[in-house]
């Protein structure tokens, strides 16, 4: 919310009569401070911050809509996602907008080649540049953390330090814990209905494919320098890997197929 703040004071977007006067300067720390502290008390401009960037923007107005970086009304956590397409995917297509934790699409920065090539069939999947795979690729790391967080287990240490998506570890605790015969394919059915069971409440909520997105600027301005120079989201074979792997049509609908698969409709 600072950072789109500031953005926004540095374009003119926002002038001193909206900030009460106080320099929204890029690193002013005690700028920081003081528009925290106004957030948290709905103070002057913070009343207006404390609402997210989708309605801040909505409110303030004069373009501000462009440089509000969300995803279905949730913030981008902070890596920008032309670096990472793996990434770019998550943010787009994640049910809750664009957070990185409800995916965790670690193996594209973490898996060897080989790992790669063997649970995805392609090598590109650890290319942060590349789009093949990464459909793949983030409907099991979906799966993964959807079990993991039904278990209210902290995905930190399993899929951050450890870099587990088998499953198998947490298969044996349940058995541990509960007494239950589970194995680690159980999980990652019960992992797949979770996601298409909150793509269907998506879905009667009023999304629409429209929704599975990135920021304009993400998709259509290239990055400006550095080693990836030139680089921008190329999401539109992403989605549709993506969808396909999940089972649903060109429109992110579950398939009938699916549905009966997993005993769900819309």
């Amino acid at each position: 919310m600072i950072a789109f703040a500031m953005e926004l004071y540095q374009r003119g977007i926002l002038q001193d009569d909206d900030t009460g006067g106080i320099a929204l300067a890029w690193g002013d720390a005690q700028v920081m401070e003081v528009l925290i502290r106004q957030i948290a008390n709905r103070e002057g401009l913070g009343d207006t911050l404390a609402l997210g960037v989708k309605q801040a923007a909505e409110i303030i107005g004069r373009g501000a809509e462009k440089y509000a970086y969300h995803v279905k009304g949730v913030e981008l956590y902070g890596g920008d996602p032309r670096g990472m397409m793996g990434i770019a995917l998550a943010y787009a297509v994640s049910m809750r907008g664009g957070d990185f934790t409800s995916v965790y699409p670690v193996p594209e920065f973490r898996y060897t080649a080989e790992q790669a090539e063997k649970e995805f069939g392609t090598k590109d999947v650890i290319d942060y540049t590349a789009t093949r795979g990464k459909g793949a690729m983030v409907k099991k790391c979906m799966m993964v953390s959807s079990v993991i967080d039904s278990l209210g287990l902290c995905k930190v240490p399993a899929l951050s330090i450890i870099g587990d998506f088998s499953l198998e570890m947490e298969a044996r605790l349940i058995q541990a814990i509960t007494g239950l015969d589970i194995s680690k394919e159980d999980l990652f059915a019960i992992g797949e209905r979770i996601v298409h069971m909150e793509k269907i409440i998506n879905i009667r909520q009023g999304t629409s494919p429209a929704d599975d997105s990135l920021p304009e600027m993400f998709l259509n301005t290239p990055i400006e320098k550095g080693p990836i120079q030139g680089r921008r989201v190329e999401l539109a074979p992403m989605i549709a890997e993506f969808y396909d792997s999940m089972g649903w049509d060109a429109d992110g609908r579950p398939t009938e197929s699916t549905l009966q698969e997993f005993s769900l409709k819309i």
